[in-house]
């Protein structure tokens, strides 16, 4: 989380002007930007090596390092549960000493490889866990992603609606499919070691082993691993994609932001074990068939070929990675959950193979083929996202209630640590790390946050909030009381023409005197459109606002109206606006659904649900 604190606020010249806002002109009217120190906060959580919650430490226990250097921590808090209970009930029931940021979680559910049994295996718990981890004042959503991205539930207080409307779901045949590709490829392969290595046994040579091929020659293998590994990489760049347009829309929510992504197996690692099988079967023969005696070095060819074309056996750990940085840069904890049997799972099924066939002489893990941090990151993205932003992973159904449990404390649970940071355009994503100071502490306790970061001018920062308020039926506050006002849309070929007026109190805006008049800055912000669907970019509009001194007591009882015109999707489904006052400096967003025919003449009227 990055917070703002201003320290100096320079003087302004004036013009004259109307109790009405414009866009911002060329004229002598000039402002000068606040100076601001931004604190950027580090949510952090440590654990014992049984996963038990550590609330007891104290700043001074902790070290904070950005991108290698020592940083002196600026600010530290810490929150625990209180009561034996724990959790968001004890933290319900608890006083609070200060208004807490809202935590918003997107229940993230991903049907793509996750089957039915696995989904029901786990209800039971996810209800429980939404009943008791969601605090007043929180809010839920549930998104569920197969063939495309869809908002089930925008972020609501009702946490039952979003149980009611999970209930609705199961899983789909992607995982049994892919899986059952791999199994029966990997199980080939297997055999055709197997009946190798018995035929050397038998005359101490390779030299009929061709005879014993149950099935196909190299070639006709690695070309099923290829075209099995284009599928499974083409499914994961959905993923991930579909996973990023999330991210990108929670950025711009206040308060702390988590997701929990439910769904099964990502298929990352499975071809590089195919085609390590697929080397260890047939690299013996070298000598042996026409397709090695062509070129000897055929199989570090192959290899290579694999790896350089766009099916890269990387692919899963490198989308997953972008992913995972993306989330951390916006303050975005990951909790993953991927629901499997364990005896169905990628590397279980390559020992059901193992022993069908029997001993296979050297694995493939004593020659492999990718370095052993990138095969972790393929063998299980999910843990990458969840590692990499402090979240908490679990593989498979045992021990579910404790995963949830354990989820639930980081809810309610935490300590921040904040260091300061300016500002920077188009900068990297930085590193940050927290570690205990005590050596002893550092090896009885697991420390988690995330471990990127990122500054950014407030402009962006405000256009992304605009964004985010397209996820939400109402929007948390509206300190400027605006009021929105749609007409009906223009329809056009590719688009829509949205018309939308904004209303502010003037007694809302701040104003300061110089020279007979008094002067304001207002700043906008709008989109539309729908997560899942196309979102338009964000209109940004500096409105400067100049009264007359003898006309400033009326103007207090108006209302500033600021009209334009907003280029959208087709069918939006939800406009949403942001306006800063930047001599205040307040900001307040607020959103309205898109219900209008285009040309019906029809006139959408009314203030977001908030107010």
């Amino acid at each position: 989380m990055i917070k703002t604190s201003t320290l100096v606020v320079l003087a302004f010249s004036i013009l004259v002007a109307l109790p009405s806002v414009a866009p911002a002109q060329t004229d002598a009217t000039t402002f000068e930007e606040a100076v601001e120190v931004r604190l950027v906060e580090v949510e952090t959580w440590v654990t014992d090596r049984k996963g038990r919650p550590v609330y007891d430490l104290q700043e001074s226990d902790f070290v904070m390092t950005v991108d290698g250097e020592a940083r002196d921590i600026e600010h530290f808090e810490s929150s625990k549960p209180t009561g034996s209970a724990g959790g968001a009930k004890a933290a319900e029931a608890a006083p609070q000493d200060k208004p807490r940021d809202p935590t918003y979680l997107a229940v993230y559910l991903d049907r793509r490889f996750l089957e039915d049994k696995d989904l029901d295996a786990a209800r039971a718990d996810l209800d429980r866990f939404l009943a008791d981890a969601v605090r007043p004042g929180d809010r839920v959503l549930l998104a569920v992603a197969d063939e495309e991205l869809r908002v089930e539930v925008p972020f609501t207080e009702d946490r039952q609606a979003v149980s009611r409307r999970l209930a609705e779901f199961k899983g789909s045949s992607g995982a049994a499919k892919l899986a059952g590709e791999y199994l029966a490829i990997l199980r080939d392969l297997r055999m055709e070691q197997s009946a190798r290595a018995t035929n050397e046994n038998a005359t101490g040579s390779s030299a009929d082993s061709t005879r014993v091929l149950r099935r196909a020659e190299p070639e006709v293998y690695l070309a099923e691993i290829d075209a099995f590994h284009r599928e499974a990489a083409s499914e994961m760049r959905v993923v991930a994609e579909q996973l990023l347009q999330l991210v990108a829309t929670l950025t711009g929510l206040p308060g702390r932001k988590q997701v929990l992504y439910v769904g099964g197996p990502l298929p990352t690692g499975y071809a590089v074990t195919l085609f390590e099988a697929w080397r260890d079967a047939f690299e013996r023969a070298l000598d042996d068939t026409d397709f090695f005696r062509n070129d000897p070095n055929v199989v570090t060819q192959a290899s290579n070929r694999m790896l350089a074309e766009h099916g890269d056996f990387r692919v899963g750990a490198e989308l997953f990675r972008e992913v995972a940085t993306a989330a951390a840069v916006a303050d975005i904890t990951v909790h993953t959950l991927g629901l499997t049997n364990q005896r169905r799972s990628r590397s279980n099924m390559a020992t059901r193979v193992d022993v069908e066939v029997g001993s296979l002489g050297r694995g493939v893990s004593e020659s492999p083929l990718i370095d052993s941090s990138t095969r972790l990151a393929m063998d299980d993205g999910m843990q990458v996202m969840a590692h990499m932003t402090g979240g908490r992973h679990l593989k498979g159904r045992k021990r579910l209630h404790r995963f949830f449990d354990q989820v639930e404390h980081d809810l309610t649970s935490h300590y921040m640590l904040g260091f300061s940071a300016e500002p920077a355009v188009g900068a990297a994503p930085r590193n940050v790390k927290v570690e205990l100071k005590d050596p002893s502490n550092r090896r009885r306790y697991v420390v988690r946050h995330r471990e990127r970061f990122m500054v950014k001018p407030r402009a962006i920062e405000l256009a992304e909030r605009t964004q985010s308020a397209l996820l939400m039926e109402s929007t948390p506050s509206n300190e400027l009381d605006l009021e929105l006002e749609l007409f009906a849309p223009e329809a056009r070929v590719e688009d829509w023409v949205l018309n939308i007026a904004v209303r502010i109190p003037m007694d809302k805006i701040t104003m300061i005197p110089d020279r007979g008049r008094h002067v304001g800055k207002l700043t906008l912000f709008a989109t539309a459109g729908r997560l899942g669907g196309a979102l338009s970019s964000v209109m940004k509009a500096e409105l400067p606002v100049r009264i007359a001194d003898e006309d400033l007591e009326l103007a207090r009882s108006q209302k500033a109206e600021y009209v334009f015109s907003l280029r959208s999707p087709r069918d939006p489904g939800r406009v949403a606006v942001t306006v800063r006052d930047e001599l205040g400096p307040v900001e307040a967003t607020v959103g309205l659904d898109v219900d209008v025919t285009p040309g019906s003449g029809k006139l959408i009227a009314g203030r977001d649900a908030s107010n």
